[in-house]
């Protein structure tokens, strides 16, 4: 059901932003690419594992931040290719 006209409470629609800018999601990115060093110094990342730690609920939603600018896009391909 749709929000009645004049709604007070602000509805725009949808949830806001998880991240407002690239480089705070990359530094996420990064934080969760350190928890996954291993002795050896090679990284055992995954797609999933960066997916939760980035606060998504799911691997589609990560993938299409990307298309909230070419910015965010960027990002998204980075974290890709780093997996």
């Amino acid at each position: 059901m749709a929000a009645p006209k004049g709604n007070q409470f602000g509805y725009n629609g949808g949830r806001p932003p998880k991240y407002d800018n690239p480089a705070e999601m990359w530094d996420k990115a990064v934080e969760y690419f350190e928890t996954t060093k291993q002795t050896n110094g090679q990284y055992k990342p995954t797609i999933e594992g960066v997916t939760f730690h980035l606060g998504f609920a799911n691997r589609k939603f990560f993938v299409d931040y990307a298309e909230k600018g070419e910015e965010f896009c960027n990002v998204v391909g980075r974290i890709k290719v780093f997996i």
